[in-house]
């Protein structure tokens, strides 16, 4: 059964940890009953950057069932799985296939905000939309492409 449901996750850490702090945050993304699924899944993806930076990086992991209120909530008290928070420019998707929907919740100074996508991904070999407005003062190819004697 093919999956319609999508989470992705792009999160940087605003504080910089040393090896220990990053071993126990990971084992403390696991021990998370609340939000059991989505700590498991941050902490086999949670990397010790060169940096010293958490970062965690998923990109369209399938789900069987929408559960969007679910991640809404996650969002909510993502800030208080590390010491810290995340940084701004960290976020999260929620896609749904069927209606063609992306959810994105991004960090902006300090603050989650979200904004709701109703268009298609641009996945290869489907039509995308195009803006059909031409401007007058220019044109593709050459004058006699645009005959309209038509």
């Amino acid at each position: 059964m093919k999956a319609n449901y999508f989470f992705s996750a792009d999160l940087t850490s605003k504080k910089k940890f040393d090896y220990e702090d990053f071993i126990e945050i990971k084992n403390s993304l696991d021990l998370n009953e609340d939000f059991l699924d989505l700590c498991r899944l941050l902490s086999t993806s949670i990397e010790f950057s060169f940096n010293r930076h958490l970062e965690i990086y998923i990109e369209d992991k399938p789900f069987d069932s929408d559960i969007t209120d679910y991640v809404e909530e996650f969002v909510h008290i993502i800030d208080s799985l590390i010491p810290g928070g995340w940084g701004d420019d960290s976020k999260i998707e929620w896609i749904i296939e069927v209606p063609e929907q992306t959810t994105i919740w991004y960090k902006e100074n300090g603050v989650w905000k979200s904004v709701i996508k109703n268009h298609d991904r641009g996945i290869l070999g489907e039509e995308e939309e195009w803006n059909n407005s031409i401007d007058d003062d220019y044109q593709y190819g050459y004058d006699s492409d645009f005959d309209d004697s038509y």
